[in-house]
């Protein structure tokens, strides 16, 4: 089977809620997607950074506890591991206020070799520092042209429009490079001012013929050149906000990965497949939003290992 290769940053997130620490979770956007994707029993390994402090070696211990290699997470001598603290509002969608210092980000030099039909996650502002995004993209590109499925996230939050126009040329590049981006209407009205579908999907298709716009807990749009389709998404209740996106992302790479999809095919997937991976999708982030954990459930990760997993 197919492994999936998940680059990104990591964070410790500091759950608040009327002021108060609630959590305390292992986190970064697509560390959430990958520990919910080796909980699903799907190969798996994470490409990033932490310090080596206490922090830093629990956050390489989740990875492990959880079936995702940490061979490529490099601790970096000295350095101290990020922090995020998640507001929550009374809707309980968070308010981030992060600790980090970007400039000093590394992209690991030790690699996992990707392959055709494995899939590489990516995506948030990793994906366009200025520091990282040089050796990143060649990396993605390499992995493109091996055959890897590319699933970009763009991710692109509202406290980073003070840097949107140096930072676009790295999104096109990586909207460039991408087999299936998603994002969420937010992200495309912060790059674009865009928030009609059809005009998204417009821009967007120049460089990538698949996308998936979210809306949070209204429907989900997927556009590609053979099908365009709305999905319902259902109420649940919402406990947190912090790892949702993430999920939606893991629910996606490992349908794509049970139903062996093949890069050169996924464009022109049948509707009835998209339907299978979408309804998964919606699952995992609305498991989520459920709780202050940022990933699935080891349970349902092994209901989904004991459906799809062989």
């Amino acid at each position: 089977m197919s492994k999936v290769i998940g680059t990104g940053e990591t964070v410790t997130d500091f759950i608040i809620r009327n002021g108060k620490p609630e959590d305390m979770v292992c986190g970064g956007s697509c560390y959430n997607s990958m520990i919910s994707i080796g909980r699903c029993g799907v190969e798996a390994c994470f490409v990033g950074e932490v310090g080596d402090d206490k922090l830093g070696l629990r956050t390489r211990q989740m990875l492990e506890d959880n079936g995702v290699s940490a061979d490529y997470l490099v601790m970096t001598k000295g350095k101290k591991s990020q922090l995020s603290l998640a507001f929550l509002n009374e809707r309980n969608d968070a308010e981030y206020v992060f600790y980090k210092d970007h400039a000093s980000d590394i992209f690991p030099t030790t690699l996992p070799q990707p392959e055709r039909g494995d899939v590489l996650l990516y995506g948030s502002f990793f994906a366009i520092n200025p520091i990282i995004h040089p050796a990143l993209s060649d990396y993605v590109g390499k992995a493109k042209e091996k055959g890897c499925i590319v699933y970009y996230d763009v991710n692109f939050r509202t406290s980073h429009m003070a840097d949107r126009d140096a930072v676009m040329p790295h999104v096109i590049d990586n909207l460039g490079k991408a087999t299936i981006v998603k994002g969420s209407d937010e992200d495309f009205f912060n790059i674009f001012g865009l928030s009609d579908t059809t005009d998204i999907y417009n821009r967007i298709r120049k460089y990538c013929p698949t996308l998936i716009i979210t809306r949070g807990s209204r429907e989900v749009s997927l556009i590609t050149p053979t099908l365009r389709k709305d999905y319902a998404v259902g109420k649940t209740k919402v406990v947190s906000t912090v790892g949702a996106g993430d999920n939606f992302n893991a629910g996606i790479v490992c349908g794509l990965i049970a139903n062996g999809a093949d890069v050169a095919a996924t464009a022109e997937l049948p509707e009835q497949t998209w339907d299978r991976l979408i309804a998964t999708a919606t699952q995992f982030a609305q498991e989520v939003c459920g709780t202050t954990r940022n990933y699935i459930s080891t349970d349902s990760g092994r209901r989904f290992r004991n459906a799809n997993i062989r």
